[in-house]
């Protein structure tokens, strides 16, 4: 502890390094891995130098990772954790592995050369935050879920992530408590899960675009901007019925585009997946709307209102598909777009009393 270490080459410790109140620096063109490596007194502990680090035991990351070059990186053997902030100045932090931010942890980022890689799981938890606040260089800093990463945002944190956030394809963000805030901006191509009761919220004065695939029963919140999707919307998700709400004070404030995809279960003609666009219109007059029956139920004459709004109706020129044995056709009323059934197939499926009669022969 006290002072500056300066290491040069290769530097290797299989074992325990222990970082207080000092500044470690590893600067010469060398390789470092580090077996456990613990920052554990704040601001205080530094670790600095343009030679590449990895962590591939276990670390504690309560310091300063200062200007460098060098990546810092998780391996995918290692976890780390911080509980009670961790600054990354103008340089780039990959996690393979497990990285934490444990309740009242504060992720301080720095401009846009401060990266945050995640290839692994990051659970941002309790009262954590991420911010971009130090203002000693200029630009946002980006936070990257790469393909593969995993994001578990647990955290009751109300103002945001202000970095910019990219979900990267194969990616996924999982929303799991309160709102999930992205104050600069959110590329989203991977996938978002909205847990009942949570929300998805664009920063000020942005909106969002959907590229992947989004699903839950959770809200959308874009202000006065437009919620975009030209990938697939899943309400409820996979297989489950529920609500997806779009809030927005725009004129249209949702917009399905012609490579928009909307995946309905239906589990009754009571009970079926919505999207719910509230105080605003919506523009569902393209892309593909698919009906999936969780069993057999729908009947001649039923109605589903699968998309509803305020505002003029919208006539369905998109793709339509329904369940095999259903026909159905699009008819679009004053708040909503409805499906209404036409026709229903009955088919033969057990013989074992030989009776047409039997309700339960057919399906």
């Amino acid at each position: 502890n006290g002072g500056t270490n300066t290491f040069g080459g290769t530097f290797t410790s299989p074992g325990v390094l222990n970082l207080g109140s000092a500044s470690l620096n590893f600067s010469t063109g060398g390789i470092v891995s580090l077996g456990t490596f613990n920052m554990n007194n704040g601001a205080f502990s530094v670790l600095a130098g343009a030679d590449p680090v990895t962590v591939t035991g276990s670390a504690t990351l309560n310091g300063t990772l200062a200007d460098s070059t060098g990546l810092f990186t998780i391996a995918n053997t290692a976890s780390a954790n911080s509980s009670t902030g961790l600054s990354l100045g103008a340089r780039t932090l990959r996690n393979e592995g497990t990285f934490s931010l444990n309740s009242g942890a504060v992720f301080m980022m720095d401009g846009d050369n401060s990266i945050f890689q995640n290839a692994g799981t990051f659970n941002q938890n309790g009262s954590s935050t991420v911010q971009d606040f130090l203002g000693a260089h200029v630009g946002v800093s980006t936070l990257t879920n790469e393909s593969g990463g995993i994001y578990n945002f647990n955290s009751t944190e109300t103002n945001g992530v202000e970095s910019v956030v990219n979900n990267a394809a194969g990616s996924k963000l999982f929303i799991n408590s309160g709102q999930f805030k992205a104050s600069s901006g959110l590329t989203q191509s991977g996938t978002i899960s909205i847990g009942g009761g949570t929300t998805l919220v664009a920063g000020s004065g942005l909106g969002i675009t959907n590229n992947g695939l989004i699903a839950g029963a959770g809200s959308i919140n874009v202000g006065n901007q437009v919620f975009t999707n030209n990938g697939t919307l899943q309400p409820g998700g996979a297989g489950a019925v529920g609500t997806l709400t779009v809030n927005s004070s725009n004129a249209t404030g949702f917009v399905n585009s012609a490579t928009g995809v909307i995946d309905i279960d239906v589990a009754s003609a009571a009970s079926y997946d919505k999207i719910v666009a509230t105080g605003t219109n919506a523009n569902v007059a393209l892309g593909t709307v698919n009906v999936m029956e969780l069993s057999p139920v729908l009947a001649v004459g039923d109605n589903l209102d699968v998309v509803q709004y305020t505002g003029a109706s919208t006539t369905f020129i998109g793709t339509l598909s329904a369940p095999m044995d259903v026909g159905m056709t699009s008819t679009p009323t004053a708040n909503a777009l409805r499906l209404s059934v036409t026709s229903v197939t009955h088919n033969w499926n057990s013989d074992v009393d030989g009776s047409w009669s039997t309700a339960g022969n057919w399906t």
